[in-house]
């Protein structure tokens, strides 16, 4: 737990003080995924090109859709 909340409070040093989105993981390329705070999608974060990509509506869905994938 307390490693997660360093990692939240980092990512929100790094975005204005603000956790419109909660990471949840990193890809391969080292983009950060994370939920949507207000419509609860999973997003795939740019912060460089500050772009959002969906990748799913709900984090039930993204979790089912990594279960398909192995």
């Amino acid at each position: 737990m307390k490693s997660f909340e360093k990692k939240l409070q980092g990512y929100k040093n790094n975005h204005k003080n603000k956790l419109e989105y909660v990471p949840i993981g990193i890809e391969g390329n080292g983009l950060v995924v994370v939920m949507n705070n207000h419509n609860g999608k999973v997003e795939l974060e740019d912060f460089e090109r500050g772009e959002f990509t969906v990748l799913s509506n709900n984090l039930g869905e993204f979790i089912s859709s990594l279960k398909m994938k192995k």
